[in-house]
C-alpha cells in the first residue's frame, strides 16, 4: 500500500516539473528579406535596423534577422541617398517573415563606389559600381582602360580592364560620369614597375674626409634588401634614403676617378615587389673608347668639339662634346700617325705632325720631318712642309723633327725642332701667310732657345716657351716684335708643363718643387708643392667666372682643385694610374683627359660641377 503512494507522488511531481519547464520557453521567428532601388535593382550596404539589432545588406541586397522573439517589430532601412523607410512586422514563433523594401529618392542621383582605383603596373581587370536612380553614360575615360559599359539605368557594375604601365611613374586619370543633371569623378591611378631611373658615382674629397659614394634613383619609394660591392670590398656599405625614399646614397671608399665599379642592388616597394639590378657605376660623365692609342686632342668650333689625334690605327677623329656624339673619322694612313696636333688662328687650318702611319709606338715617337694640314671646311689633307736640313746640321742626326708649332692670329708661327737620336733643338719661323714657308730664327740654335713645348695665348698674339729640362725662364714670343724674350724664374727651378690660359694674360707654370699662376710681368700667385706621381702631370685653369684662380692638377694617382689665390688645396681624389693630358673646356663645364692604358684608350669627360 505505501509502496503504491510513494509511485504515484513521485508521478505527479514529474509531470508538474514538465509542465513547468514548457512554460519558461520563449517562442522565436525570424525575418528575412531584400534592399532594392526604383529599377528593382539590389541596394548594397542599405542599413537595417530593429530594437537594439543592425545589419547591412549584402551584394543581392538582402539581409535577416535569425531567432528573434516572436513579437511585433518597427523595421527601419536607411542609405544615402535614399529616403528612409519603416515598416511594422509581427514574428510569429516558428516562422519566418519576408519583409522587402524599395527605397526612393527626392530627386536624381549619381554616385561611385570608389573615390579612387589604384591598380599595379600589370594589365588585368577589375570593378566599380555605378549607384543611380536616373539614366547616366560615361562621358569620358583614358585610352589605357576599357569599361565593360559605357551607359546604363540605375545601379550597375562595371568591369574595367586597363594596359600595362610601361612608364617610369604612375599614371593618373579620370573616368567621368553624368546623369541626371549630375556628374561624378572616379580616380583611376596605375603605379609603374618598380625601375632604377639612374645611378652615379659621387666623388669624395679627402680634404674634407668625405668618401666617395653612390647615388641610385628609383621611380617609386623602396626598402633596400641588399648592396653587394665588387669581390674582395672588405668595407661596410653604409647608406641612407633620399628623395621621399625614392632614392639611396651609400659610401664606397675604393673609387677612383676615371674608373668604373660593380654592384648589385636589391630593393623592394611597399607591395613587397622586390627588384635586383647588377650596375656599373662610373666615376666620370662619359667616356669614348677608342681603338689605337691616343696620342693628342685639341679643341675646335668654341670648344664644342675636339679633334682626336689617334696612332695605329692612323686617324683623326672629329667628336661633338655638345652632342656627345663621333662626327667624323679622318683616316690618315695613307699619309702619317698623328701625335702632335695644333691650331692656326690665320687660316683655321689643323696642322698635323708624327710618324709612319700605323707603326708602332716608340720613345722618340715624331721620327717624320713633315707637317701635314687638314681644313675642316673641305676634309682636305695636304702635305704642307717638309723640313730640310741646314748646312750646319749634322749629317746623321739633323734636327728636322717637328715637335710643336705655335702660330698667332697673323699666320706668324714657330716651330720647334728635334732630333731622333740626338739632344739638339732648334726653333724656327713658319709663316702660314706666305704659303708657310719656314725660315730661321736668329741665333736659333742658342741653348736658351732649345724649347720643348709652346702654347698659344687667349687672343693669338704671344706664344709661351718651355724649356728643354727644366730651364729657369719661360720663353715669351710676341707677334708685334717678333723676338723672344724670357721671364726668368731663378734658381732651383725645375719646370715640367706649362699651361696657358684661354681667357687672360697668365699662363701656369708646372714645376716640380713649387706650381703656381704667372703673368708677364713675373708675378706670381700663391704657390702649392703638389705632389708627383707615376703618370704625366698636367693642369689647366677651371674658367669659372667666379674661380678664375682655381686650376685643376692631376698627377697621375691624384686629382686637386687648387685655390691659387690663397695657394690652398680645396678637393683631393684618387685617380687611375693612366689619366694624362688634362684640360678645361673654355666654358668650364668639361674637364677631359686620356686614358692610355695597357687594354684601351679613352676619352675621359668629367663634369667641373661635380668637382666642386
Amino acid at each position: 500500500m505505501n509502496q503504491n503512494i510513494f509511485i504515484i507522488v513521485s508521478l505527479s511531481l514529474i509531470l508538474f516539473s514538465c509542465k513547468k519547464g514548457n512554460e519558461g520557453i520563449e517562442e522565436q521567428g525570424n525575418i528575412e528579406g531584400n534592399i532594392y532601388n526604383e529599377f528593382n535593382q539590389p541596394i548594397i550596404g542599405a542599413l537595417i535596423e530593429l530594437d537594439d539589432l543592425s545589419r547591412s545588406s549584402d551584394s543581392i541586397g538582402g539581409y535577416i534577422f535569425s531567432d528573434i522573439a516572436a513579437k511585433e517589430y518597427t523595421v527601419s532601412v536607411s542609405k544615402e541617398p535614399y529616403l528612409s523607410m519603416e515598416k511594422k512586422v509581427f514574428v510569429e514563433g516558428g516562422k519566418t517573415v519576408s519583409l522587402n523594401f524599395i527605397l526612393e529618392t527626392e530627386g536624381a542621383f549619381l554616385q561611385f563606389s570608389d573615390t579612387a582605383l589604384y591598380f599595379n603596373s600589370l594589365s588585368g581587370e577589375s570593378s566599380f559600381q555605378i549607384g543611380s536612380n536616373t539614366n547616366w553614360s560615361i562621358e569620358s575615360y583614358p585610352e589605357w582602360v576599357a569599361l565593360s559599359a559605357l551607359e546604363g539605368q540605375g545601379n550597375l557594375a562595371l568591369e574595367i580592364t586597363y594596359s600595362e604601365n610601361s612608364e617610369n611613374f604612375s599614371r593618373t586619370d579620370t573616368i567621368i560620369a553624368k546623369g541626371g543633371g549630375i556628374t561624378q569623378k572616379l580616380v583611376i591611378i596605375q603605379y609603374p614597375e618598380l625601375r632604377m631611373i639612374s645611378f652615379e658615382g659621387i666623388h669624395g674629397n679627402e680634404t674634407l674626409d668625405i668618401v666617395d659614394s653612390v647615388y641610385v634613383l628609383f621611380n617609386r619609394p623602396i626598402t633596400v634588401e641588399s648592396i653587394i660591392a665588387m669581390p674582395n670590398y672588405v668595407h661596410p656599405i653604409s647608406y641612407e634614403y633620399t628623395d621621399n625614399n625614392h632614392g639611396i646614397k651609400f659610401d664606397f671608399i675604393a673609387a677612383e676617378m676615371g674608373y668604373e665599379y660593380p654592384f648589385t642592388i636589391s630593393v623592394s616597394d611597399e607591395s613587397g615587389v622586390v627588384l635586383e639590378e647588377e650596375i656599373i657605376v662610373p666615376y666620370y660623365n662619359r667616356k669614348i673608347d677608342i681603338e689605337g692609342e691616343i696620342t693628342d686632342y685639341l679643341y675646335v668650333n668654341q670648344d664644342k668639339e675636339m679633334l682626336i689625334a689617334v696612332f695605329n690605327p692612323s686617324k683623326l677623329i672629329h667628336y661633338s662634346i655638345e652632342l656627345d656624339s663621333i662626327l667624323y673619322t679622318y683616316d690618315l694612313s695613307p699619309y702619317l700617325s698623328p701625335i702632335q696636333l695644333s691650331y692656326n688662328p690665320f687660316n683655321s687650318l689643323i696642322y698635323m705632325m708624327g710618324s709612319y702611319p700605323n707603326g708602332e709606338m716608340n720613345s722618340t715617337p715624331i721620327d717624320r720631318p713633315v707637317v701635314y694640314t687638314l681644313s675642316m671646311l673641305t676634309n682636305e689633307i695636304v702635305l704642307a712642309k717638309t723640313i730640310e736640313p741646314d748646312e750646319d746640321d749634322h749629317p746623321e742626326f739633323p734636327a728636322i723633327y717637328p715637335i710643336n708649332i705655335g702660330f698667332t692670329k697673323d699666320g706668324l708661327g714657330i716651330i720647334l725642332l728635334g732630333s731622333t737620336s740626338s739632344s739638339e733643338k732648334k726653333l724656327k719661323f713658319i709663316d702660314s701667310a706666305n704659303n708657310d714657308s719656314i725660315y730661321s730664327y736668329p741665333d736659333d740654335k742658342h741653348e736658351s732657345l732649345w724649347f720643348i713645348d709652346v702654347q698659344m695665348n687667349y687672343d693669338y698674339s704671344k706664344l709661351y716657351f718651355l724649356q728643354e729640362s727644366g730651364g729657369e725662364e719661360y720663353g715669351i714670343f710676341d707677334v708685334s716684335t717678333q723676338r723672344i724674350t724670357f721671364l726668368d724664374q731663378g734658381s732651383n727651378v725645375n719646370s715640367s708643363f706649362i699651361t696657358a690660359n684661354r681667357k687672360k694674360e697668365t699662363f701656369y707654370a708646372g714645376q716640380y718643387g713649387y706650381q703656381y699662376i704667372l703673368d708677364l710681368n713675373n708675378n706670381k700667385s700663391e704657390k702649392t708643392n703638389l705632389s708627383g706621381g707615376p703618370g704625366d702631370i698636367s693642369a689647366d685653369f677651371s674658367y669659372i667666372s667666379d674661380k678664375e684662380e682655381f686650376v685643376y692638377f692631376i698627377n697621375g694617382r691624384e686629382f686637386f682643385v687648387v685655390d691659387y689665390s690663397a695657394g690652398i688645396v680645396v678637393r683631393k681624389c684618387n685617380t687611375t694610374d693612366y689619366l694624362e693630358q688634362l684640360s678645361t673646356t673654355i666654358n668650364g663645364q668639361y674637364i677631359i683627359t686620356i686614358d692610355n692604358n695597357e687594354d684601351s684608350s679613352s676619352i675621359i669627360i668629367f663634369d667641373s660641377n661635380s668637382l666642386f
